[in-house]
């Protein structure tokens, strides 16, 4: 029971840090397994003990490390970034699931499905959450905002990945929290969104009515 709920906890939190950054994920995860060292802590050993071995292969490591660098950079500009969320979008709850899954392999079947309901569910709200604020402040005509949210998700991710070794409880914390928010920007701003796109089709149609565009004005 108590490696099921470790599990649990870290699926959360490694989850939603992989709807924002899942290549890093798997990268840091891996690396962690790698290099933390055998003489750590119990509780970090206990939470290092829980990554599958695979993600420490060295060719897991190379491959995801290359990824997350572009990652890195290309999500630091307007409109390459939500290219990039067109096609990740879809691949950071999966992520999220194949970790929290593997998460909770040592504490049977059970965990395994827990662990990836909580890391895929927990990586869909993140991303939906991150990808429809990307979205917004694209519209904005300067490019700092795009590239300070972007430092932000980057400084989230590692906050959440660090925590979920050092000190899982408070990474659930702030997963659930990164969750939550992902869930209110989804319906907010989505919101926003559709409320804009009326009025404007409310506006275009006003115009065509009354007349009140170039295109409708005749010579006397």
């Amino acid at each position: 029971m108590e490696t099921f709920i470790a599990a649990s906890l870290m699926a959360i939190a490694t989850g939603s840090a992989a709807g924002l950054r899942p290549y890093f994920t798997v990268f840091f995860l891996g690396a962690a397994k790698l290099w933390v060292p055998e003489s750590a802590p119990q509780i970090i050993d206990d939470s290092v003990q829980l990554i599958p071995d695979q993600l420490a292969n060295p060719w897991v490591l190379a491959v995801t490390g290359l990824i997350a660098l572009g990652e890195f950079l290309v999500d630091k500009f307007q409109f390459l970034d939500s290219a990039w969320d067109v096609l990740q979008g879809v691949l950071r709850p999966i992520f999220g699931a194949l970790i929290g899954m593997q998460l909770g392999a040592d504490a049977g079947t059970g965990a395994m499905i827990t662990g990836a309901v909580l890391g895929g569910g927990s990586a869909g709200a993140v991303s939906l959450g991150k990808s429809t604020l990307r979205a917004v402040i694209n519209l904005l005509p300067e490019p700092f905002s795009n590239f300070l949210t972007s430092v932000g998700e980057d400084a989230a991710a590692i906050i959440l990945l660090v925590t979920a070794i050092l000190l899982p409880v408070l990474a659930l914390i702030l997963a659930l929290g990164l969750v939550a928010l992902g869930i209110w920007l989804f319906v907010k701003l989505r919101r926003k969104y559709a409320d804009a796109k009326a009025s404007y089709a409310e506006y275009r149609e006003r115009r065509r009515v009354h007349g009140s565009g170039p295109e409708s004005r005749t010579i006397s």
